[in-house]
């Protein structure tokens, strides 16, 4: 039996592919088929171990992958997939504003200046307005305006009218 004074506190580093499948229905400008995303999630899990901590994060990503249905606004099913590596970092202290939750080093000749290394990790300081508007292809039909057409299902326009009232607008 493992003791509470057991259990710690891990930081879980997943990393996810999103992506439209199958034929759009309409298409504007801003469709890119060959267009997907990359998601890097940072989640915190108790644990008695880093196995058992990456053992929580392979599930818990797979009910968030599953969690996300919708379409895009050309009419494709939006895909999250979760890619087979993971890193954990074991907090050492008890998490709180301010806390140290994920960590990694990597060794990195000096040649390589400071841009390249931030370029690599954080990637590119701005998106091109190309690619900005390419994340229409994994955007969620219910909020974003339909590609020509492409109509929103009674589900999402009720949604998406429900938003609005709340919100105090006018559907």
């Amino acid at each position: 039996m493992h003791t509470r004074s057991s259990w710690k506190w891990f930081a879980v580093k997943s990393v996810f592919r999103v992506a439209a499948e199958g034929q759009p229905v309409g298409r504007d400008h801003s469709y890119d088929p060959a267009m997907t995303l990359v998601e890097e999630r940072v989640v915190l899990f108790r644990a008695r171990s880093h196995d058992e901590a990456l053992s929580r994060a392979e599930k818990e990503g797979s009910r968030y992958c599953t969690q996300v249905n919708h379409r895009n606004p050309y009419g494709q099913p939006v895909v999250y997939r979760q890619l087979a590596a993971m890193d954990s970092f074991e907090l050492f202290e008890v998490p709180a504003s301010g806390s140290e939750v994920y960590s990694r080093t990597e060794v990195s000749p000096r040649s390589v200046s400071d841009t390249s290394v931030l370029r690599a990790l954080l990637g590119p300081e701005t998106e091109s307005k190309r690619l900005r508007a390419s994340r229409r292809n994994i955007l969620d039909i219910t909020f974003n305006a339909p590609a020509p057409g492409v109509t929103r299902t009674t589900q999402e326009s009720d949604l998406l009218s429900r938003g609005r009232r709340r919100l105090g607008r006018r559907p």
